[in-house]
């Protein structure tokens, strides 16, 4: 409110008048019966909210099992899901027996010989022959997988039991014994140019069943004869 000694001398100062006026006015606009509006600011637009959770994309679910009496597909196998497989054993394979030799062998410990008596063969079988019977042994020893010695037997031929009684000596060391071993196989002349082989064997410390126990034999008995049937096999 404007007293009226102010109003008076506002009247007699037009300057001044008009400056009141100013303010008044400016003072009624701030505070004006209409109500300021606040800024806007922009929000995003809520999630909406679903009962539903949502799977991560790296998740792999595994397909649904396949119904029974239908065997499981790649596909199944792909997706990493586990599938038993069923297959039937088989038994292990073994060496094919073509026929038998019958071999003796001793040692001399006061000359260092070895000595092998190869005797005669059995079973053989006639198919393997073709038809051509020309029959030797070959005979290698051998001390830690190197060649020492190498003989064989004389031919005979035209029989299906053939009977050498051919010794063959090598000269071998005691001490080389424990690591030696001989190997034998029987060879036959299909024609003149082709030579086939019916079946080998070993002998010595390493080797398996009548082979270990043959030299194992001949160890324990030196200067006697030991023989046994050994299985030629293909």
């Amino acid at each position: 409110m404007v007293s009226s000694q102010a109003r008076n001398k506002m009247n007699d100062d037009p300057e001044r008048k008009a400056g009141v006026l100013h303010s008044v006015q400016q003072f009624s606009l701030f505070h004006s019966t209409e109500s300021v509006q606040p800024l806007s600011c922009w929000s995003p637009s809520p999630i909406p909210q679903t009962n539903q959770s949502l799977t991560p994309a790296e998740v792999i679910q595994p397909p649904s099992p396949a119904p029974e009496g239908f065997p499981a597909t790649e596909s199944d196998v792909a997706m990493g899901t586990e599938a038993d497989c069923w297959m039937d054993l088989q038994p292990p394979k073994q060496a094919v027996c073509s026929g038998e030799l019958l071999l003796s062998i001793s040692y001399l410990p006061a000359a260092n010989r070895l000595g092998v008596v190869v005797m005669k063969a059995r079973g053989l079988h006639r198919d393997t022959l073709q038809h051509s019977i020309e029959l030797w042994v070959k005979l290698c020893l051998k001390h830690e997988g190197t060649r020492l010695k190498k003989k064989q037997t004389r031919r005979v031929k035209h029989q299906m039991t053939p009977v050498w009684n051919e010794m063959l000596m090598l000269e071998v060391p005691r001490d080389l014994l424990e690591k030696s071993r001989l190997e034998l196989e029987l060879w036959n002349q299909v024609s003149p140019g082709k030579q086939l082989s019916l079946g080998r064997f070993e002998l010595g410390p390493q080797a398996p069943g009548p082979g270990h126990q043959h030299w194992k034999q001949m160890l324990a008995n030196p200067r006697k004869q030991i023989a046994m049937w050994h299985s030629l096999s293909v």
